[in-house]
């Protein structure tokens, strides 16, 4: 084996996007009245204004539990205060976009492992993407359902893990880790109830103990943690894996390990991006190499 072929996928829009998508429009809003430019608005402008705060309306139908004002992380901006944030509306459209388009192009048949991040966005991305349409218990009754029904703030139906490639769980390919509430996962115990077909036993602690609210996960650790990741995978036998995670912990993977023809922006929301892992020896150590696929 010279090569893998890596589908990575950042998860749908969730709760903590919106928000931080609301805090910057009230900040560009702010300089276009400071500045005397609100004199230009058209229609197209009343209507972007309308939609935020529409979204805001929906952000505050539900709001996360309060942080107690002791807690390090009490300081954070709103935008940050949804713990283990899940899909909007928005969100799962997204997934079921790509769910659609996979099975048009093929690429979900050829797929032979889904790595998902331990987070509620992306375990509900994943099955959203790669699981087999809404789950019943007439037609699934010789397998569980990816996801129980009502997962999140955004209620959906459960999913069917019918005729998908299996799901694996992984710490490795979570977000960036520390003081952002949105990134520290929820208990194993929690998880492994709310998403009965994917597999938890690699998530070693039921609580979530690597998360920290006073310390931000420094670069050098992220990178290598990325290359931890790209180790695991090299390990497994299959050839073609899908990886559903975030946008800090897959821009850095493309960014550190990407050659000059990998695209090296910021993943949006549920984009996809289908990259070559080779192992480069040289010697008696090795290196990993991410290419166009």
């Amino acid at each position: 084996m010279d090569s893998k072929v890596l589908h990575l996928v950042r998860h749908g829009q969730a709760f903590h996007n919106v928000q931080g998508e609301i805090l910057l429009q009230m900040r560009s809003s702010w300089k276009i009245f400071l500045d005397g430019r609100w004199r230009r608005l058209t229609l197209k402008h009343f209507l972007r204004a309308f939609r935020c705060l529409w979204l805001l309306l929906c952000c505050i139908v539900s709001p996360a539990p309060p942080r107690p004002s002791s807690s390090p992380a009490a300081v954070m901006p709103i935008y940050y205060e949804h713990a283990d944030a899940s899909l909007t509306a928005t969100g799962w459209e997204q997934a079921e976009f790509l769910h659609r388009e996979f099975r048009i192009s093929g690429l979900r048949d050829r797929v032979e492992l889904v790595v998902v991040s331990p987070l509620t966005r992306t375990l509900q991305t994943a099955s959203g993407i790669f699981g087999g349409g809404n789950f019943t218990d007439t037609t699934d009754q010789l397998a569980a359902p990816l996801m129980v029904d009502n997962v999140g703030r955004c209620p959906r139906p459960a999913i069917s893990s019918a005729n998908s490639p299996p799901f694996v769980a992984l710490e490795l390919c979570r977000e960036k880790l520390g003081t952002m509430p949105c990134d520290q996962r929820s208990p194993r115990s929690k998880s492994e109830i709310q998403f009965p077909g994917i597999d938890f036993s690699n998530i070693e602690q039921d609580q979530d103990e690597l998360w920290k609210p006073d310390r931000r996960e420094l670069e050098e650790e992220l990178d290598k943690r990325a290359r931890a990741f790209l180790e695991w995978l090299w390990s497994r036998g299959e050839e073609e894996i899908a990886v559903v995670s975030h946008a800090g912990f897959l821009t850095n993977l493309v960014t550190k390990f990407g050659d000059e023809a990998v695209n090296k922006t910021v993943f949006a929301n549920c984009e996809l991006r289908s990259v070559r892992l080779r192992k480069i020896v040289t010697g008696s150590d090795y290196a990993f190499e991410l290419t166009a696929a």
